[in-house]
């Protein structure tokens, strides 16, 4: 006897109680990522929206150059709770195959059907970080006036930039929707 199976003893729970439990709260957990990674997608956009008309409306240009470091701290948010995801998916994937598919199989269904268009639909919300960075950046242009500050503002903003596209590209979760790809265009070449 396991000790977890000996902890067990005497109590009301059993062991499959326990992980139907167990799953039911990853599941919950998954969905409450889900949604906080669209909060911080929308946060990403209003601040855009908001600093873009703040800045352009004094004609101040380090204004709207700070969204570049706030797209890039949101981003990176955004990616932790993506991975977060992942990682969730995956030990539910190991608790699939303890139980059995035919109890729990959602994870393995998601892995085994990848949303269609791949690459699109894993790149889907994911530039919304580095184009309003972009955008910023360019729309800043017209009200900059010339100084030593807003230059080194348009090198942090292009720096920051440049490492939210690298993060993007580089620090990715593991995702059914990339394999799949990965996989269509192996096949392709064949």
């Amino acid at each position: 006897m396991t000790e977890s199976q000996s902890s067990l003893k005497g109590s009301p729970w059993d062991g499959t109680q326990l992980v139907a439990v167990e799953y039911a709260n990853l599941r919950a957990e998954i969905v409450k990522l889900t949604e906080l990674q669209f909060q911080t997608t929308a946060a990403t956009v209003v601040a855009f929206g908001t600093i873009l008309s703040i800045g352009i409306q004094v004609r101040n240009a380090a204004i709207i150059l700070v969204d570049p470091i706030l797209s890039f701290v949101l981003g990176v948010i955004w990616l932790h709770y993506a991975n977060l995801i992942a990682r969730i998916a995956s030990h539910l994937r190991d608790v699939e195959d303890r139980v059995g598919h035919h109890n729990l199989s959602w994870e393995h269904y998601v892995q085994a059907h990848p949303l269609p268009r791949g690459r699109f639909a894993y790149w889907g919300i994911r530039p919304v970080f580095l184009v309003s960075s972009v955008l910023a950046v360019v729309a800043s242009l017209p009200v900059a006036t010339p100084s030593i500050a807003v230059i080194l503002f348009y090198v942090l903003a292009v720096i920051v930039t440049t490492v939210t596209a690298t993060i993007f590209v580089i620090w990715h979760e593991p995702a059914p929707e990339l394999t799949a790809a990965e996989s269509d265009s192996v096949a392709e070449q064949g």
